[in-house]
């Protein structure tokens, strides 16, 4: 069905991704360049999502996937935290094969490209008329809500599958097909694993109500019960090796206690009244600072659709006051319409009980479903533009404004730079010796108000400065960063206490002053190095070079150490009052467990080398007189084992909060740390057998000859 679909309506298709390829031309002609947002210095796009691919493309040339990068928070489990889209089939071809700013840049047209074609086959659910499907196509793909979302990849990725997800969901239950259910199923997981969670869970969120609309109609039956099993069942088999992952990363990071701000500020309900509140942002620097307090863009939460769509609104509005005419809309795209309008708008106890949950633990997360919004009533639009037989010139028009809104809005708006610019060696990085972990403050603040007040033009200016000094972008120069995301809930809970008080409460990024208990903090980290735009209360820099301050930290242990020096506390809380007050020694390890340490004056003779030293696997020879304590500053994570002389586990015990230590007994021994994701293998098995069976299913399972409806009010009623 779908191929003879396709091939009565391959020229409008392939009109959708040509359209689609020269929206995006400018990143390929006359060389490669990238997007940088207009979201100053914290655009996730770049500072994010480039430097993550770009890791992604290093590890998947050498044939292994970033399960952890030791430059990110001494070992942040880059998979775990999913961002990073490495299990998702299209990024693992494209950036396999391909230098990764191509491919970076190729995501785009394709993506668009999806999007259009999911959105042409699910408007020929509902109407006949290609020109009417082709609209509705071109209206989701320029709309404001979608075209914005390019500030992060994966989520504009993950809007891509919106539509031709919808499409076999709402096909499949229409023929009773087994084989689009599962089809449905294979496209959510893709969804799912570009590494965004807040579209696939509003997609999942639409699965439900069709559900739940079907008991609420009395027409749940076994054969829809079968084809829901077949999706669920696919959709959790294909995605299994993230869905486990980010499952334990949930429980260890502070993301799942979130207690978010109220769900729509009034400033942000403003800018749906007007349809070009983005152009605020590069001519008025009160309404960019306001806007950056919190932590939201104007443009994501703009509901225009765009010019086509206002042209069709005013046609139908002018049509119905000429003569009344009945329009029967589908009761489920109703529903879907309303429920998610509430989501999107809500500000209900039962609604902010919601964001609780880590998925919808933002004020992002809930007024990203006006995405599905304007999903659904373009749908709508489409279906009142057939039932009112609108001629085809109007149509026509339609489509030609609202390609054209796109590429004056998006070529007006979004600064390139070039490739080279990207890779250029950061100022940072010469005054920076080997085993440096680093953190900087203030760059974000200084960068953001330069580019206010001077232009985008200053990006090539400051880029080599920024670039090292922003969550993830240091992984592509391979400069060590000793915290994880600034402002951000997807730290492990215990790194977010201290990355909070080093930015927020008060002390380094605030007050221009490193105290005592700071440089505790600091200590303990493993923060050696740091660096500010602006001179530091702190000790004397030992660099000064065009707004850039180095700062050493002293007595931060090395990464690796054989210690008998190790003091037990009691608990967490234990340590945290001794970092508080002064009595914290960074000498000395730390640990919660009692542990049989020799506490002699003398090392015991205890010598520590270093085998190897890679993201997954740590190798070491010790040897020693006494039993000794071995510390390994990587995170503490689930995944990791140690073995003693090749086959022997021992028990990792978690020390100074964030690391990993174990004992060591005296003699010759070779200790190696392994990583593994947990449950690993078994994950991987399952999504195969997940793969194995969509296959089976697409090549021996026939497509049903007719669309014999199971509910007859489902969709054309």
């Amino acid at each position: 069905m779908i191929h003879k679909f396709l091939t009565s309506h391959i020229s409008l298709n392939i009109g959708l991704w040509i359209v689609a390829f020269l929206f995006f031309i400018r990143l390929f002609i006359p060389d490669l360049h990238v997007f940088y947002i207009p979201d100053y210095a914290i655009s996730d796009l770049f500072n994010v999502n480039y430097a993550l691919k770009d890791y992604l493309s290093q590890t998947l040339k050498t044939n292994s996937l970033p399960f952890i990068s030791p430059l990110e928070s001494h070992g942040y489990p880059l998979l775990a935290e999913s961002q990073i889209g490495a299990l998702n089939l299209l990024n693992l071809v494209l950036y396999r094969f391909l230098p990764p700013a191509l491919a970076f840049n190729l995501t785009y047209p394709i993506s668009l490209g999806i999007l259009g074609t999911g959105m042409y086959l699910l408007t020929t659910l509902f109407s006949r008329r290609k020109d009417i499907a082709f609209f509705c196509a071109v209206s989701y793909m320029f709309s404001g809500i979608v075209l914005y979302e390019i500030v992060h990849q994966g989520i504009f990725q993950a809007i891509a599958f919106i539509p031709i997800t919808t499409y076999f969901l709402f096909a499949g239950i229409r023929g009773n097909s087994a084989k689009y259910m599962v089809l449905a199923g294979f496209m959510a997981a893709q969804q799912f694993l570009f590494g965004h969670f807040f579209v696939s869970m509003a997609q999942q969120l639409l699965v439900l109500i069709c559900v739940f609309y079907f008991i609420f109609r009395k027409k749940f039956s076994s054969n829809l019960l079968m084809l829901f099993f077949w999706y669920g069942s696919i959709f959790i088999l294909v995605s299994l090796p993230q869905l486990v992952q980010s499952a334990i990363f949930t429980t260890e990071s502070s993301r799942q206690g979130a207690i978010t701000r109220g769900m729509f500020p009034p400033e942000l309900i403003l800018s749906l009244f007007t349809p070009f509140p983005f152009g605020n942002l590069l001519t008025n620097p009160t309404i960019a600072d306001r806007f950056g307090a919190y932590n939201a863009s104007p443009w994501e939460a703009n509901l225009f659709m765009g010019y086509g769509s206002v042209l069709i609104g005013f046609t139908l509005l002018f049509s119905y006051l000429r003569k009344t005419v009945k329009i029967t809309f589908p009761t489920i795209l109703v529903v879907l319409l309303i429920v998610m309008l509430i989501f999107m708008l809500g500000d209900v106890p039962i609604l902010k009980s919601l964001t609780r949950i880590g998925v919808f633990n933002s004020i992002r997360s809930i007024y990203r479903m006006c995405i599905f919004v304007v999903f659904v009533a373009i749908i709508l639009i489409g279906i009142s533009a057939d039932t009112f037989k609108l001629s085809k010139p109007v149509i026509l028009v339609a489509i030609a404004l609202q390609i054209l809104g796109g590429f004056y809005h998006f070529y007006g708006y979004f600064p390139l730079i070039s490739e080279k610019t990207v890779y250029q060696t950061p100022l940072i990085k010469k005054y920076l010796k080997p085993n440096e972990a680093l953190v900087g403050v203030g760059f974000g603040r200084m960068y953001k108000k330069k580019l206010i007040e001077q232009g985008y033009q200053r990006v090539e200016d400051y880029l080599p400065l920024n670039a090292a000094l922003e969550p993830h972008t240091q992984l592509i120069p391979g400069i060590a960063r000793c915290d994880g995301f600034y402002y951000s809930l997807y730290n492990p809970t215990r790194l977010q206490f201290f990355i909070s008080n080093i930015y927020v409460d008060r002390m380094l990024g605030m007050e221009k002053t490193v105290e005592k208990r700071m440089e505790s903090y600091l200590q303990l980290l493993g923060c050696n190095t740091v660096a500010s735009p602006y001179p530091l209360t702190y000790n004397k820099p030992r660099i000064i070079n065009s707004n850039l301050y180095l700062y050493t930290v002293p007595r931060v242990l090395p990464d690796f150490l054989l210690t008998h020096k190790v003091e037990f506390v009691l608990n967490e809380q234990d340590l945290l009052r001794k970092l508080g007050n002064g009595e914290y020694d960074p000498s000395t390890v730390y640990t919660s467990y009692p542990l049989l340490i020799n506490r002699s004056k003398t090392q015991g003779d205890a010598t520590l080398t270093v085998v190897t030293n890679d993201p997954h696997t740590i190798q070491f020879q010790t040897q020693s007189k006494t039993e000794q304590l071995l510390y390994v500053r990587r995170l503490w994570y689930p995944g990791w084992h140690a073995y003693i002389n090749g086959n022997q586990e021992m028990t990792i015990r978690r020390a100074n909060i964030l690391f990993m230590a174990v004992s060591v007994p005296s003699g010759n021994h070779q200790v190696d740390f392994v990583y593994t994701p947990p449950y690993w293998f078994a994950s991987v098995v399952g999504s195969l057998i997940g793969y194995v069976m969509v296959f089976l299913f697409v090549v021996l399972f026939r497509t049903p000859h007719s669309n014999t409806k199971i509910f007859q009010d489902f969709l054309n009623t």
